[in-house]
C-alpha cells in the first residue's frame, strides 16, 4: 500500500513540474519577439549563408527586387525596373 502511495504521489510530483511550473519573460507592450533557432551569425546581407539570418534580414533591409510570396517569382521592392543582358550575366537596374 505505501508503494502506491509513493508512487501516486512521485506521478502527482512530476506532472506538477512539468506543466504547472511553466515560465514566461516578461515583453513590454511595445516590443515585438520573435523565437528563432540560434543568434544569427551576421547582420551583414553580403555574407549571410544561413537560413535563419537571412529570414531576419528580410524583415530588416530592402532589396532592389524581392521573391513574390510562395513563389520564385521576382517582383519589384526597391528598383522600378531593370534590364537583363542577352546572355543574362547582366542586369542593369
Amino acid at each position: 500500500m505505501l508503494k502506491k502511495q509513493i508512487r501516486v504521489m512521485l506521478l502527482v510530483s512530476f506532472l506538477l513540474l512539468s506543466f504547472g511550473l511553466t515560465t514566461q519573460a516578461a515583453i513590454p507592450k511595445d516590443v515585438l519577439a520573435v523565437a528563432k533557432i540560434a543568434e544569427p551569425n551576421s547582420m551583414d546581407p553580403a555574407t549571410v549563408t544561413a537560413v535563419n539570418d537571412f529570414r531576419i534580414l528580410m524583415n530588416v533591409y530592402y532589396g532592389l527586387v524581392r521573391y513574390l510570396s510562395g513563389t520564385l517569382d521576382v517582383d519589384p521592392d526597391l528598383a522600378e525596373s531593370w534590364t537583363i543582358s542577352d546572355y543574362g550575366k547582366v542586369y542593369t537596374f
